[in-house]
């Protein structure tokens, strides 16, 4: 077998495991793994099996070359805190190259719509002040075309800028993260069982990264001080963003629970991102918004109206798929077996279920009957 070491490595982090979680659940030792990685050794056949098996990925993923190309150099902006485990953050970044293997293999067949997204030319995005980002906020809706109401399905909006959005599984304290690559090509990645109206905010929360930070350099993240500062700028422009100032400021009248349900029917923001909201335009006074974050605590997580408001389904790839194979150009069975990736992250990516990776259709040729001899 030609195996490749760092595929390995990826299959490994892309289950959190450390070389002895995976060393003791393949029945060798840790030094083995690490040889394997660096491609000091290679593996048995036996022992490439049971690698298949416990990390459940294909055994051809470890001689799968797809990825000779791809290299994540730019910054990856995560939506959590700076207390996220390394393994989280390693989790989203294999799933995030993995992501981009599958756009690469889609673009070869289809012409994608370019990345449409506004550039104000920021430079300094640590000179930002609130005005500041308030009025990139509008400007943004503006570029869009939106008016200052509710925008009724953001990741449709942020699709149809050539933007695809991915709902999948990476960790509980990422959250959601955002990617620009070398070439433009931009991916919002989010949870897969997040509610919408945290969905939406952790999406342009994203989409904030995007239009404020495209000059952060790759390692923001190891200053604490400025990836508080890069967080925190996000987080504004994304209030400002769902929640203009002008239109939200005349509809918020009260902290209590019926009327911030009333306001998140109609906004799809949740109640505690609208006390903050409301508390950021002097809406509310500071006890005023700890007697409202009392009110919220008996619901924990989970806020009234998380179950009713109807969940936003991204489409971009799912469609893009669906449209080479209805021209027959490539099905989604022999899109997996190029790839070689996980059933469950394929299905994932695509918003499909795991079992259209394996029903294979037949390539059959169109018949025509005989005129019958007259």
């Amino acid at each position: 077998m030609n195996f490749i070491p760092h595929r390995l490595k990826e299959a490994r982090e892309s289950k959190g495991l450390k070389m002895t979680d995976l060393a003791n659940l393949v029945g060798v030792t840790r030094q083995a793994i690490s040889a394997f990685e660096k491609g000091l050794n290679s593996p048995s056949l036996e022992t490439v099996f049971r690698l298949s098996t416990v990390l459940s990925i294909p055994r051809e993923f470890f001689t799968n070359n797809n990825d000779s190309k791809i290299s994540i150099s730019s910054p990856v902006f995560f939506r959590s805190q700076q207390t996220a485990l390394k393994k989280e953050r390693q989790m989203s970044r294999v799933k995030l190259k993995w992501l981009i293997e599958t756009f690469d293999v889609i673009s070869e067949y289809l012409d994608l719509p370019s990345v449409d997204l506004p550039d104000f030319g920021i430079e300094d995005f640590e000179s930002l002040d609130a005005d500041d980002i308030e009025n990139f906020a509008i400007e943004t809706r503006k570029y869009f075309g939106l008016g200052l109401g509710p925008i009724s399905d953001l990741t449709r909006l942020l699709e149809n800028k050539g933007i695809p959005v991915v709902a999948t599984d990476f960790g509980d304290r990422v959250g959601a993260f955002s990617y620009r690559s070398e070439r433009g090509d931009v991916f919002f990645v989010r949870e897969h069982n997040s509610s919408v109206c945290r969905a939406r905010f952790s999406l342009a929360h994203e989409l904030g990264h995007m239009i404020l930070h495209k000059s952060a350099s790759v390692d923001f993240m190891e200053d604490k001080q400025l990836f508080q500062l890069v967080e925190s700028q996000a987080n504004h422009f994304a209030s400002a963003f769902l929640m203009p100032a002008e239109t939200f400021s005349r509809e918020f009248f009260s902290t209590k629970i019926n009327a911030l349900s009333s306001l998140k029917k109609r906004w799809h923001v949740s109640m505690r991102a609208m006390i903050m909201r409301a508390h950021s335009l002097n809406l509310i006074t500071d006890h005023q918004k700890s007697y409202a974050f009392t009110q919220m605590a008996p619901y924990g997580k989970k806020e009234p109206l998380d179950d009713i408001i109807k969940g936003e389904e991204p489409s971009y790839l799912k469609k893009a798929i669906e449209l080479l194979e209805e021209h027959s150009i490539i099905t989604k069975c022999d899109l997996k077996d190029r790839l070689q990736l996980p059933t469950t992250v394929l299905a994932q990516f695509f918003g499909l279920n795991e079992s259209a990776f394996h029903v294979k259709k037949a390539n059959i040729q169109p018949f025509r009957l005989k005129k019958a001899n007259t």
